[in-house]
């Protein structure tokens, strides 16, 4: 049996308070951002290693796995990354300023750019990449390959936006629903599905490429 944690606290105290809402989503995604947020202060401090912030790393990143001769237009670099064109730009006179970039007129579009890395940029994009990949193997080492693939199955639906709720335009999908019956007894904590089980307390003690 699993060691309680804080969700298990909070998910006890709501199950006391509203027996007539089902918890489980809650409590499962409540572990989901406990982990995000593990993750994004990792990431945050493996890219400063390299003098770099997340989001500069994902630009970096998305033009170097591009693949030769590495050049990519500020548009396509918007709709990979999900980013306004406004928000680009500023990243892209970031990334320019600190020398890991150069930006030209497309020679086939005078109004577009290109955008393409610098010998600096490709070696500190490679460099951070590597801690990178290190890193997020090191935040699943609590988990079993297996458990990593169930984790991967589990989640895939949802990231991929075929999920029910917000990701498909629906309700939140934190938001507790009433019980279709509030007789039912609620889910005890320590039966969560396979494909979920001991993700949160496996890697609290532990994290896009």
């Amino acid at each position: 049996m699993r060691e309680s944690d804080e969700v298990d606290k909070v998910i006890k105290q709501w199950r006391r308070e509203r027996s007539d809402l089902d918890l489980w989503p809650v409590e499962v995604l409540a572990r989901v951002t406990r982990f995000a947020a593990i993750m994004s202060r990792s990431f945050d401090e493996v890219f400063a290693r390299h003098g770099l912030r997340n989001g500069e790393f994902d630009v970096l990143a998305a033009i170097r796995r591009s693949g030769p001769p590495y050049v990519v237009t500020p548009s396509a670099l918007s709709e990979q990354l999900m980013l306004s064109r406004a928000g680009m730009t500023n990243r892209l006179d970031r990334l320019d300023r600190a020398g890991l970039i150069n930006r030209r007129l497309d020679p086939e579009n005078r109004r577009s750019f290109l955008v393409t890395l610098t010998e600096k940029g490709m070696a500190i994009v490679d460099a951070a990449m590597s801690d990178h990949a290190a890193n997020e193997s090191a935040l699943l080492s609590g988990l079993s390959e297996r458990q990593q693939q169930q984790l991967d199955d589990a989640i895939h639906p949802a990231a991929d936006g075929q999920g029910p709720g917000y990701l498909s335009g629906g309700t939140l999908p934190w938001a507790p629903t009433p019980r279709p019956n509030a007789s039912r007894p609620p889910l005890p904590p320590s039966t969560p599905p396979a494909s979920v089980s001991k993700r949160a307390t496996a890697c609290s003690s532990a994290p896009r490429t």
